[in-house]
């Protein structure tokens, strides 16, 4: 095998292992950032819940579809809510929040009366968000790789024709053993 075509498969290599742990990265940050934002709108939602009266609450205008708002007392029991949440006691709505599916965020604040503020955000955008990145970091698969090395091709094709048209050639400059000014095409 020559040494040109041990060079390509190196390369190919090295790009499908940094396109792998980019997609990786790009994704955990990207999670990461969703969730953190998720977790300060539950807060939020939390703070403005606890400051109003429980019984002059329209905790439903408050949230968003399938979120869930509940204002308890100090003796555990649950004031208000919102509508289809379940949960009459603190350990009822503890219930509703540990059987909650993945994704969802919760938060809690403590009430000026002793009781507390907790509100469980169902997170329809963040995990919808993260399973588009997943499934768009996934579907780069071979076709998409082949048509990325032709469009990187003719790109630089391009800039080394106008480099040759500025200065009448590629000036010299060795590149893996391989002098790029020697006047080879690529």
């Amino acid at each position: 095998m020559s040494v040109r075509l041990r060079l390509a498969a190196w390369f190919v290599l090295v790009m499908a292992v940094l396109v792998v742990a980019t997609s990786a990265i790009t994704y955990a940050i990207v999670r990461s950032d969703l969730r953190g934002e998720a977790q300060r709108s539950a807060k939020r939602l939390a703070r403005a819940a606890a400051r109003g009266e429980p019984n002059e609450l329209r905790l439903d205008g408050m949230a968003a579809p399938g979120d869930r708002i509940w204002v308890t007392g100090a003796g555990g029991a649950v004031l208000n809510s919102t509508t289809g949440a379940p949960g009459h006691t603190l350990a009822g709505v503890r219930r509703a929040i540990d059987r909650a599916p993945s994704g969802a965020t919760s938060a809690r604040v403590a009430r000026s009366d002793g009781g507390e503020a907790i509100v469980l955000l169902a997170n329809h955008s963040v995990a919808s968000t993260l399973d588009t990145l997943l499934r768009t970091l996934v579907a780069v698969g071979e076709r998409e790789r082949v048509h990325i090395a032709a469009a990187r091709a003719r790109v630089r094709r391009r800039v080394w024709a106008l480099i040759s048209d500025r200065v009448g050639r590629i000036p010299p400059s060795k590149v893996a053993d391989v002098d790029l000014g020697s006047g080879r095409r690529w």
